[in-house]
């Protein structure tokens, strides 16, 4: 499962375009960073909602953890809220972000049935299991249902060894038994192999670019469904 990330940067119309192309090509899930956009105040998000006929993940990433918008982070949680009223599948929101604001989020998008994914980023390192598992129990004391086809908790570290990778696959694999959904996986060059190989371990999708990327280590959807074939085709051989 690959969600493409869609760095808002023109028009809502050069967005959109490209994400019926992601679609075309095997993106089951679409997000749009609107921290790309300049012009994020005058931006039409009805556009948006219902673009593809895929679910839509509507992103404001902080600058902590990789945005591009240098906004003030009031100002950030207002637009982050005002997406509740639009209505997308998901909205991306860090678990980083102030608490008030995030239980406010929450209760909101709970009355309008938009779901949520809790996000953490580290854009230095990957940290022990046992830290992460600690970041896991505090996201769900929040009033979600992390079930499956409910909210979602994501784990994005960054890889310094090749080893990382085999850490943060092994705890997607152990994860996914909780029942509850993650998405868990490596940054950067380093961290490819996380990046392909989460969906098979248990993560609930992981990401590609199409155009510009969004983040360290993306993929173009192209390349990741070239690879996914292969890896198919493979296990087919082998059984």
């Amino acid at each position: 499962m690959i969600c493409v990330a869609i760095p808002v940067i023109g028009t809502e119309e050069d967005a959109i375009r490209l994400a019926g192309d992601a679609v075309n090509l095997g993106a089951k899930y679409i997000e749009y960073r609107f921290d790309f956009n300049e012009n994020y105040e005058s931006l039409d998000y009805t556009k948006f909602v219902h673009s593809v006929e895929v679910p839509i993940i509507f992103t404001f990433r902080a600058v902590s953890e990789g945005g591009m918008a240098l906004v003030e982070e009031s100002r950030r949680q207002e637009i982050i809220l005002s997406y509740v009223d639009f209505g997308p599948d998901y909205i991306d929101v860090e678990w980083n972000s102030d608490k008030d604001f995030l239980r406010e989020l929450v209760e909101r998008g709970a009355q309008k049935g938009v779901r949520f994914i809790i996000s953490y980023h580290d854009l230095e390192k990957t940290q022990p299991t046992s830290d992460i598992e600690e970041i896991i129990e505090a996201v769900k004391k929040l009033p979600l249902d992390f079930s499956p086809d409910n909210n979602i908790i994501k784990i994005v570290t960054t890889a310094v060894t090749f080893r990382d990778n085999i850490n943060i696959l092994r705890f997607c694999r152990t994860a996914s038994a909780g029942n509850f959904q993650l998405i868990a996986f490596c940054m950067g060059q380093l961290g490819i192999l996380s990046r392909v190989l989460s969906p098979f371990f248990g993560g609930k999708f992981s990401y590609a670019a199409i155009g510009e990327k969004t983040a360290s280590g993306q993929l173009h959807i192209s390349d990741f469904m070239d690879i996914y074939e292969m890896y198919l085709k493979g296990c087919e051989l082998i059984t």
